[in-house]
């Protein structure tokens, strides 16, 4: 009976914590864009800010510049 016991609260814990709501729910397309991003190769990488700016670096060039995003498309 005790091992009965056990494993419905077992059920219960997880049954709880695995529905529970999600903290941090993701706004929008644009909110996975933003962030510093390189390449394979680690030649360059740029970082999309969520102001619409972007700063490129190229084998050590540093190239600001905007972005957007239309639909799917950037």
């Amino acid at each position: 009976m005790k091992r009965m016991f056990g494993l419905l609260m077992m059920l219960g814990l997880v049954v709880s914590i695995g529905c529970g709501s999600d903290d941090n729910p993701v706004k929008s397309d644009q909110d996975l864009l933003v962030g510093t991003w390189e390449d394979q190769e680690d030649r360059g990488r740029i970082t999309f800010s969520s102001n619409g700016t972007l700063v490129e670096w190229y084998e050590g060039i540093e190239v600001p510049g905007t972005w957007s995003l239309v639909g799917d498309q950037l």
